[in-house]
């Protein structure tokens, strides 16, 4: 059993919800970012992504979240979070 499923560190959010946003994210990567015709809608995407990343419970999360999930994804969503991490602090 995960951590994740041992305890919830989202407070009221149901459990699976954290890994269905993560994947959700993911499968969005996999078809909006690769076709240059659909950057816009990889946009508002990561902007979803962004605004998740502000949360400590999801960053923290991170790393379980996304098992399994595509690695260049993975990369980026990472990224996203540090960056709103530093912004969060300056």
């Amino acid at each position: 059993m995960t951590s994740m499923a041992k305890s919830c560190p989202f407070g009221s959010l149901p459990r699976k919800l954290p890994h269905m946003i993560a994947r959700f994210f993911s499968a969005s990567c996999a078809t909006c970012y690769m076709d240059r015709q659909r950057r816009r809608l990889w946009q508002s995407w990561e902007d979803y992504m962004r605004d998740w990343c502000k949360r400590r419970d999801f960053c923290e999360a991170l790393p379980e979240l996304l098992e399994g999930e595509d690695v260049d994804f993975a990369r980026h969503i990472f990224q996203l979070a540090g960056l709103e991490e530093r912004e969060a602090h300056a």
